[in-house]
């Protein structure tokens, strides 16, 4: 039976006439209670647009507005689901679409005017609806978090090389010389370093500003002493708060006299007055603790003038009463502010903070530029621009007064996870509110779920909002409190272990400034049914003579064998979730399931580039683009479409000839895969300025029968990956094919193995807990228990800091090892960060336990010793194993069944369920012959666009001429500009051209084409004052039984009366060649091709072929010759 412990908070929080601050645990249904709560409001409201609900993600929104919807057309049509809660929700759509009729009611049940939608699609919309008061050029395109991510490392490298050509003396380049040398002129971590802080540019409040609009040195550091001692004074008002109210501070003259007239020797570092919150009273409450605490921050337990300075006897009276009445709280944060940074001292530290914020803000203006190129923006110039347009009480705009108009109630889902830009655009949002005028703010939230710090969530604005929301110039908004408690998802069992373990350990006495949360127990919704779920924890410990990599194997073996032993009693439609904390750990365990023939569902598992067949995909792509990259000419013979011995990759490389493409002929003939290899690569050097490189790279992988033998090594699994990879880099295209190159490169970062459609039956889920957030699982796997998020990466503290407290921003750079000197701040900094980064990892763990609904089994590496800083170390110190010892064996430990060092034996006769059964192993088939020809009018045996008597190197220059010069008719043809001698420079590159024959033939290129472009007819045919026009037409027709006539055209317009058809030639006369013999060699050679690409095209049209004007263009020459 369904209980509902909170179900009258949960009434109240549907009281639409006031504002509502809703802490909702897992499971908890708080996104059902938004549902609820906007159908109650539709019913209130003259027009469904005056409700603005807002999530974080697109596909929270758009399944909030499809259940929605869902219930209104329900409501529409009667229906009944017997279901109670359902039933309720379409009574309320009833009563909502009841004010409504004809048109409207048809809006309304279309959902048009339902503004449920993210915060940045909101932003969008205000942005969109006042450009000029946002800032922002209409049309602006808004760019996914990738491209974001690439546009900001080009500015930073585009940056670097603007800063480096100022002059010596310039502020900026002096600036970015300082960071150079603090990277140890390591330019890769600079550019990294601006990245970042580009990203994150809204952070930096006023320090960037101040920089940016002039100011000087003086200010700067004026404004980072004042927002240092902001956040010191916060830290220091919770020990005023604590002390004025103790014994100790309500008595303090009279605590101040005992000392005197005892002539204590503490008396000089003891100040006067009680000390308050202001920054300069930090020295005397760090003074304090050096008299009240020992070194090791604990309060003292012997008094006397060797122990704090103070009189004899001081244990006997009522002061040392008063003092250890103080309390923990306030140990604990008198001991922290002895590391707060002494504030005369950190000059130095804020000129290598200075030097950063000049380099982002030079940074910042390239970058904005190369968006407006683009026309494109990014979430943080969104927000921004959104803020702007909203003004402000004091300067208050056209887009605020129209929102101010149209929105009464706004609801935010979610809400743990708003960013501090994020934040002020909902304060505008309200500027213009008052008491009693109807309109209400819901807000919801569970701030134990925010794991998403590196999107800049702050889940200290949830508390900061529980207290009331501020606003400039009035009285701030005061939502009503409401804390659910009843978890729909979980069994009784778990809730209560989750309720010890996060109460009482994880989460206990939190500190709301770094970002530690405070727990709230959970109550299950249903009754136990008396069965007890214990969760189970297996540790392995690793023996004396037992890699790291070896322990984790067993571990992850075992996993496995847990898994398939829970899949053999699974019942139907359950799920199995295997939840790791991090990306990197994916891949020891889908080796351990895949050996256990365990089918999966991966969501976005390991990165495309770390799949060894795309790896070799790429490089072939490389191989393409680049002739000269040895290295991935190299990669490409050990592919699976060659996979050569590494002794004939080594006489490979000692064979004449200056790329490899070129050595590789002297083993065409002895070796057939060479010769396949080479052929497909041959084709590929005169398509690849034409074509798509997509296209190229797809051909050259079929030709060399890759999709099937990555098939009989990796299976489909493996195939369907090479394709997503062609799939992105035909996305990628737009620019030369290096710059396509590079852009796939980047994106190969960001880019996941697609889902195996192999296993789209399986029950069994494989994914990080960041992407688990939001789904439920029957059964969950936690493994990797030991990950200690601050010792993840390389161990080297960043280079820089950015740190907010309560909206204050502060950042400090790295010490510089060139220069030893004290670096206070980055200290003070480094240490914070570490709390709220240790505070997130809880927050993550709590994320990956409230998954579980049944069961739930976790795994972990331990020394046996000291216990790790992280999930592993928290369950144990629990359950109260501090270290392995003779005592400590299998058994239930606290609620915890625990288990040391499990043997991972196989098990056998596990009957498989229905639509997980193994996947067999895939036979071998020969393809049937193809039932066609194909002609290509262009490579007819009597033609030879270059010529037999020509040598290896000459053949290559005439190609790479024909090649690029067509490549750049076709840009004209489209309107294009004709590009500079160092663009042609690059095309040539890539035909296998070294650099100084590049340059040279690329300035004769350019003179011809100037010619050419000069000349009328030329002029002419590549206007565009045509009925019709095209380059670059493919075409096709069969004209004989079983053959396909199949070719590209280089150019075909329409007059409106007759067809031209256009084939560039690119020859050059021979030696002591007349022009006009050779016009009569061109037209005489290619007249056999013309008249076939005139049948091609009649047939294509239907017409006759006396409507088709053939004619060959010579652009050495500039001449135009019809056949």
């Amino acid at each position: 039976m369904t209980k509902v412990p909170d179900l009258e908070e949960r009434k109240k929080a549907l009281d639409i006439s006031s504002h509502f601050h809703v802490e909702s645990p897992a499971g908890a249904g708080k996104t059902g209670l938004i549902i609820e709560r906007i159908l109650t409001l539709l019913s209130g409201v003259s027009n469904p647009s005056e409700i603005l609900a807002m999530t974080f993600t697109r596909k929270a929104a758009a399944e909030m507005k499809g259940r929605i919807l869902e219930i209104l057309r329900a409501a529409a049509e009667n229906e009944k689901t017997g279901d109670e809660y359902t039933d309720s929700l379409i009574e309320k759509g009833k009563k909502a679409i009841s004010r409504y009729s004809g048109l409207r009611r048809e809006i309304l049940l279309s959902g048009a005017d339902l503004q449920i939608t993210t915060i940045h699609g909101f932003c969008l919309q205000v942005c969109t609806r006042a450009p000029l008061e946002s800032g922002l050029e209409p049309g602006l395109v808004l760019v996914d978090e990738r491209e974001q991510e690439r546009l900001q490392e080009i500015a930073a490298r585009e940056v670097i090389n603007d800063l480096l050509s100022r002059p010596q003396n310039d502020p900026a380049r002096s600036a970015l010389e300082s960071r150079l040398l603090m990277h140890n002129m390591d330019v890769k971590a600079l550019i990294a370093e601006i990245s970042s802080l580009l990203a994150k540019r809204d952070q930096l409040g006023d320090l960037l500003s101040v920089l940016g609009t002039g100011e000087d040195s003086d200010q700067f550091l004026e404004k980072f002493q004042e927002n240092i001692t902001e956040i010191i004074r916060m830290q220091l008002r919770r020990l005023e708060e604590i002390i004025t109210e103790s014994e100790i501070g309500k008595r303090w003259d009279d605590f101040i006299d005992y000392l005197s007239e005892h002539d204590a020797k503490c008396l000089e570092n003891v100040p006067r007055e009680c000390p308050s919150a202001h920054w300069k009273d930090l020295s005397h409450w760090q003074r304090l603790s050096d008299i009240f605490l020992t070194n090791a921050g604990k309060i003292r337990r012997s008094w006397g003038p060797r122990h704090g300075g103070l009189p004899a006897g001081f244990s006997k009276t009522t002061w040392k009463s008063a003092i250890m009445n103080l309390g923990d709280e306030f140990v604990e944060y008198l001991n922290e502010i002895r590391r707060y940074p002494d504030l005369e001292k950190f000059a130095d530290e804020v000129e290598a903070v200075e030097d950063l914020i000049l380099v982002v803000w030079a940074a910042l203006k390239m970058y904005r530029k190369i968006c407006r190129s683009k026309g494109v923006i990014d979430y943080v110039d969104l927000e921004l621009g959104a803020l702007k347009a909203l003004g402000s009480v004091e300067s208050v705009t056209d887009s605020l007064l129209f929102w101010d108009r149209s929105i009464k109630h706004i609801l935010i889902d979610e809400f743990q996870d708003t960013s501090s830009t994020e934040y002020r655009i909902i304060q505008r949002l309200l500027g213009g509110w008052e008491s009693g005028d109807g309109r209400t703010l819901f807000l919801v939230g569970d701030p134990k779920q925010s794991i998403y710090r590196f999107r800049k969530a702050d889940v200290s604005i949830f508390y900061k909002a529980e207290k009331g929301i501020e606003r400039d110039g009035l009285e701030p908004i005061k939502p009503v409190p409401v804390k659910l408690r009843t978890n729909f998802r979980s069994s009784s069992g778990l809730i209560s272990w989750v309720n010890s373990l996060f109460g009482k350990t994880v989460m206990s006495r939190p500190r709301i400034e770094y970002e530690e949360v405070r727990f709230i127990d959970a109550i299950p919704a249903c009754d136990n049914d008396g069965s007890r779920c214990i969760p189970e924890f297996a540790l392995f410990v690793k023996q004396e003579d037992e890699s790291g990599n070896r322990v984790r194997r067993r571990e992850a073996t075992y996993l496995a064998r847990k898994v398939e032993e829970r899949l053999a009693i699974l019942e139907p439609g359950e799920t199995i979730g295997v939840l790791v904390f991090t990306r990197t750990h994916l891949a020891c365990y889908l080796e351990a399931f895949k050996e256990a023939g365990i089918p999966l569902q991966v969501k976005d598992g390991l990165k495309l580039a770390e799949i060894p067949e795309v790896a070799h995909l790429a490089n072939l792509a490389r191989a393409i683009v680049r002739p000269h990259d040895q290295l991935s000419w190299i990669a490409c013979l050990r592919s699976p479409w060659l996979m050569l011995p590494v002794s004939l990759i080594k006489d490979i490389l000692e064979a004449e000839g200056n790329t490899i493409f070129q050595k590789l002929k002297d083993f065409e003939s002895e070796h057939e895969n060479i010769r396949i290899f080479r052929t497909a690569m041959a084709r590929t050097r005169s398509r690849i300025v034409r074509d798509q490189l997509s296209k190229v790279v797809r051909k050259a992988w079929t030709d060399l029968k890759g999709p099937e033998k990555v098939a009989s090594i990796s299976g489909l699994a493996g195939v369907n990956a090479c394709l997503k990879f062609l799939d992105h880099l035909r996305d990628c295209e737009g620019g030369s094919p290096e710059e396509t190159l590079v852009q796939i490169d980047f994106l190969l970062e960001s880019l996941y193995d697609p889902q195996d459609i192999t296993t789209a039956d399986s029950p069994v889920f494989l994914m990080t807990v960041h992407g688990a957030k939001g789904l439920e699982f029957d059964h969950c796997f936690i493994p990797w228990m030991d990950y200690q998020l601050l010792q993840s990466g390389r161990g080297e503290k960043p280079a820089y800091l950015s740190v907010s407290l309560e909206g204050v921003p502060v950042v400090a750079s790295r010490p510089d090892k060139r220069v030893k000197r004290e670096n206070c701040v980055y200290d003070f900094l480094f240490e914070i960060e570490k709390r709220k980064t240790m505070a997130e990892a809880r927050r993550l763990f709590y994320v990956a336990v409230t998954r579980a609904k049944k069961s739930l089994f976790m795994s972990g590496v331990w020394s046996g010793k000291k216990l790790p800083n992280g999930p592993l170390g928290w369950v144990l110190d629990h359950i109260g194993i501090k270290k392995l010892s003779e005592d400590v064996g299998d058994g239930e430990y606290r609620g915890t069944q625990v288990y040391i060092n499990p043997e991972s034996v196989k098990i056998g006769g596990v009957k498989q369920r229905r639509g997980i059964d193994r996947i067999p192993v895939p036979k071998d088939f020969f393809p049937e012959p193809v039932p066609f020809k194909i002609r290509n009018p262009s490579n007819l045996p009597y033609l030879d666009d270059h010529g037999d008597d020509l040598g290896a190197y000459d053949k290559l220059l005439s190609t790479a001429r024909g090649i690029v010069i067509h490549k750049i008719i076709e840009q004209l043809s489209h309107g294009m500009d004709l590009p500079g001698a160092g663009y042609l420079e690059q095309l040539l590159l890539m035909q296998g051209l070294n650099n100084k024959m590049a340059k040279g033939v690329a300035r004769e290129i350019l003179d011809e084409l100037r010619r050419c472009c000069e000349e009328p007819f030329f002029k002419w045919i590549t206007g565009n004052d045509f009925q019709w026009s095209a380059s670059e037409l493919g075409i096709e027709s069969m004209a004989e039984k079983n053959v396909i006539t199949s070719g590209v055209i280089d150019r075909v317009v329409f007059d409106g009366k007759k067809y031209w058809i256009v084939d560039y030639k690119t020859h050059q006369p021979g030696t002591n060649e007349t022009k006009g013999d050779f016009i009569e060699r061109m037209k005489g050679k290619f007249k056999p091709q013309l008249v076939e690409y005139r049948r091609l095209l009649a047939s294509a049209k239907g017409i006759s072929d006396h409507h088709i004007h053939t004619v060959i263009y010579l652009t050495h020459i500039p001449t135009w010759i019809e056949v």
